[in-house]
């Protein structure tokens, strides 16, 4: 996760995300710590260039400086892990659900708990927003994609 979370802050530091804006980037388990830094992170760069841990990015192109919210909405981010009860909360607070997708880490993560994961979902995501997970996953993986999404056509797992 902190590896996770130090790959993305420099992918918006160094503007990266900014000066490849076609290259979809997805980051996994909602944002690793992305939510729970990012007040810290936009304090820090919003000081003047030169105070020491100030860091806006700046595009080579163009020399603007891009804040870490606006960097962040450059993103897609999966819900593998434990998404639930506050994980998923956080990021959709600083991010919206329009590029949330599902994930499950299935690799590495054993069927049991991938199961238990989905189960807390469908029990909890009416918590965290309006649409339902299922289909505002299956919206925005259609979005990423660019392939048509039908409503209609929802599978479950």
């Amino acid at each position: 996760m902190v590896e996770t979370t130090r790959a993305v802050v420099g992918l918006v530091e160094h503007g990266t995300l900014a000066a490849y804006p076609a290259v979809e980037v997805v980051v996994p388990h909602c944002g690793a710590l992305l939510p729970a830094i990012l007040d810290r992170w936009e304090l820090f760069a919003t000081l003047p260039a030169g105070q020491e841990g100030a860091g806006m990015s700046r595009t080579e192109e163009s020399g603007s400086r891009e804040l870490p919210a606006a960097g962040l909405q450059r993103l897609w981010f999966d819900l593998a892990g434990t998404p639930l009860p506050h994980n998923a909360a956080a990021l959709i607070k600083r991010v919206g659900t329009d590029r949330i997708l599902y994930g499950s880490d299935h690799c590495f993560t054993p069927a049991d708990a991938v199961r238990r994961q989905i189960d807390s979902l469908d029990a909890g995501w009416r918590d965290v927003a309006d649409t339902p997970w299922r289909t505002l996953t299956a919206r925005n993986a259609h979005a990423l994609l660019g392939t048509a999404h039908d409503p209609t056509k929802e599978t479950s797992c």
